[in-house]
């Protein structure tokens, strides 16, 4: 993107009352999208993928660009990056995490599927729980990627995915 484009995306996203804009992560984009989110006043939302494994991978440095950098924390790809639980990362990164991407993922020795709900290695429900009981401020969104068995709907899977948060948080 030109200069002037990506001002337009952050001055767009202003005017229609948007927190911030979110893109992927890595050390190119967390340093050239820096100053547009200080510019504006908003958050520059860093989305993971399965970048996370890559050896110079860096949170701190992505961070370190601008106060407005947060982090889009995807707990599903992590897990299937990393093989381990993203709670740690949350735990340490909670003032800097703008929202969380809940879906249920296999770690990199079971094939990374996406998978639904309460089938994958994916901590949904300790997720949230660690959310609730530490009152970390941060919204956490169903993002359905698993594939949609023949005898349901998107809108079936997802009352399904909103019932397993439920559960999980005894509600």
């Amino acid at each position: 993107w030109f200069e002037e484009d990506i001002d337009y995306a952050y001055r767009a996203a202003k005017a229609i009352g948007a927190r911030g804009i979110s893109f992927e992560i890595s050390a190119l984009s967390s340093a050239r999208m820096a100053p547009f989110a200080t510019k504006h006043g908003l958050i520059n939302g860093m989305h993971n993928h399965l970048q996370v494994a890559n050896e110079n991978f860096d949170f701190d440095e992505y961070l370190s660009h601008s106060p407005n950098n947060m982090l889009n924390l995807d707990i599903g790809h992590y897990v299937a990056a990393l093989g381990t639980s993203p709670i740690p990362v949350i735990k340490k990164y909670h003032d800097r995490i703008s929202h969380l991407h809940l879906k249920d993922r296999k770690t990199p020795e079971k094939g990374q599927d996406n998978v639904a709900w309460g089938m994958g290695d994916t901590p949904i429900g300790e997720t949230l729980r660690l959310l609730r009981d530490e009152n970390y401020p941060i919204p956490a969104m169903i993002e359905l990627e698993y594939p949609i068995p023949e005898d349901s709907s998107v809108m079936e899977e997802m009352a399904k995915c909103a019932d397993y948060c439920r559960e999980a948080l005894e509600l």
